[in-house]
Parts: C-alpha cells; structure tokens; sequence
C-alpha cells in the first residue's frame, strides 16, 4: 500500500478550521492539555452523541470537530454532578437554553 503524505496548512485569515488534532484543540481552548483532550476525544468516541465529531482517518491521525467538542464541554459540565443525564439534544433544545445560560468565548 503506498504511503500517503499529509502536509498540515493552517487556515489562512479568510477561512476558518472546523477541526484539528489535539494540538489545535489545546491551541483554540487556552489552558487545555493534551492529556485532557486525548480523555475527552476518547469519551466522545464512546459516546453516540458526540462519536460524530472525532475522525481516525488512521490509526495515527485524528481530527476533533470544534463545534462538536465545544457541545462535548458543554454537556459533560451540564451533567456533571446528574445522576440522570441530559441527552444532547435536550440541551439543545430551547426549553434548556431558557433553564441554563451558556457563555461562549471565543
């Protein structure tokens, strides 16, 4: 099989990454490690709601959605002390929006 060559580009000003390695990830969310981001990346592959957001295209590469990872944050603090989860989708909902306010900076 021959082997494949990826060459990393980083976006330029005019358009905008949806998704990078753990690298990226610890780049965009200051105070991230990579430690944290592998446990997190390794949680939404085991999770169906979030599995969409992580790619292996080998067994080497991975590429974690931003958007998804940034709803993965979101849940994961949502349900921290919950014994009964909330599903994604009920936090997305505009019935949860009301109920809890979410900070987004970026």
């Amino acid at each position: 099989m021959p082997k494949a060559e990826l060459v990393y580009r980083p976006a330029n000003q005019s358009e905008k990454a949806e998704a990078g390695d753990y690298e990226h990830l610890c780049q965009r969310w200051e105070g991230l490690t990579p430690g944290t981001a592998k446990q997190f990346a390794k949680e939404m592959r085991e999770n169906p709601e979030f599995e969409q957001y992580v790619f292996n295209p080998t067994h080497k590469l991975v590429f974690i959605d931003y958007e998804g990872f940034r709803k993965f944050w979101k849940w994961k603090q949502l349900n921290r002390y919950r014994s009964k989860k909330i599903s994604l989708a009920e936090m997305e909902s505009d019935t949860l929006h009301s109920r809890y306010s979410f900070r987004h900076s970026h």
